[in-house]
């Protein structure tokens, strides 16, 4: 399922250098969790990258919420592991590594 009109709760974006040092912007978003046919979704996305995601799907919606950001994080994980490099668009002196996304996430 993914909602048309997702209500976005946090947005957050990134500077990625890509391996070919190539530079765009990757703006991460989650939504309100929302209760849909006894199931709770959470929409989520990465524009710049690969855009909206099938909404997550869970038994509450903490577990919706969690899933959603999750996924952001397991991307964004992904993309430093295929060479690419991120920055906050505020500081380019810190590199963003899967440590420092695990300190972002909490996980």
């Amino acid at each position: 399922m993914k909602t048309t009109d997702p209500k976005f709760i946090v947005e957050d974006s990134l500077v990625r250098v890509a391996p070919d040092g190539s530079e765009s912007t990757i703006t991460a978003r989650v939504g309100t969790p929302f209760l849909f046919e006894n199931s709770w979704y959470c929409a989520a996305e990465l524009e710049g990258i690969d855009g909206r995601y099938q909404d997550r799907s869970g038994l509450n919606a903490t577990q919706a919420l969690s899933l959603a950001l999750s996924l952001i994080q397991q991307r964004l994980t992904h993309l430093i592991e295929d060479g690419n490099v991120l920055y906050l668009p505020s500081d380019r002196e810190i590199n963003i590594d899967s440590t420092f996304l695990s300190a972002i996430f909490a996980r």
